[in-house]
């Protein structure tokens, strides 16, 4: 059985996020994140520009270290709702995780590029999408998963994430995403089944209700 598993829901979210930027390491990228429960959403507004030593584009981020992570280890994707302003922005890019491998004296965790909506819409990244060999100037991968399968997330990390970031990274522009939800998808074992009954249980006792109201309606009719 395939279901979801949610990792965050902004209208009543269960970790901290903040912003943090290239001026960290001398750049002169500026963004803010927002999070606003009555809309629902975590809003990351923001410019990337190039850093100065550097001559070229540095990074803002959307993070979270802090919260529990479920166990999606038993899951394909990562899925996130939202809507953005900005689809024409290149430098989008998503990572989680701690992991540290040797050549990236920055890169920690695992990044995938992806694509923002032109308005609302679903993004949907397979884990074997990630890398954790990734270029730490750039964002770009230099190895992906397919290429090395020793770089492709592992079921620790995907045990307890530990960390999340949305990033704009390697690419100068502005970009405006309203974050609704992040999950992971095609899930299956006991977390999944566990969402899936619940869900089946809701609905019976709903089903119940329903039928006591027309066995109880059927016998008033009756007594007249």
């Amino acid at each position: 059985m395939a279901t979801e598993i949610p990792i965050e829901i902004f209208s009543n979210p269960k970790h901290e996020w903040h912003a943090k930027n290239d001026p960290v390491m001398g750049g002169e990228s500026t963004s803010t994140v927002t999070i606003d429960t009555d809309s629902g959403v975590g809003i990351f507004d923001g410019e990337v520009v190039n850093v100065p030593y550097l001559n070229a584009p540095g990074f803002i981020t959307m993070e979270t270290k802090a919260g529990d992570f479920p166990d999606v280890s038993s899951c394909s994707a990562l899925q996130m709702v939202m809507t953005s302003t900005t689809p024409e922005y290149k430098g989008y890019r998503v990572s989680f995780g701690n992991v540290h491998v040797s050549g990236g004296h920055h890169a920690f965790g695992y990044k995938a590029d992806f694509e923002a909506p032109n308005g609302e819409g679903t993004v949907t990244i397979p884990f074997n999408q990630f890398s954790a060999k990734w270029d730490d100037a750039t964002g770009d991968q230099i190895v992906t998963c397919a290429e090395n399968p020793k770089y492709c997330p592992d079921d620790e990390t995907l045990k307890s994430m530990q960390t999340f970031a949305l990033w704009g990274e390697g690419v100068a522009g502005n970009l405006h995403i309203e974050l609704k939800s992040l999950s992971a998808v095609g899930c299956s074992g006991n977390g999944a089944v566990v969402l899936a009954t619940a869900a089946h249980n809701a609905r019976s006792a709903a089903e119940t209700v329903v039928e006591q109201q027309v066995r109880d309606g059927s016998n008033a009719t009756d007594s007249f």
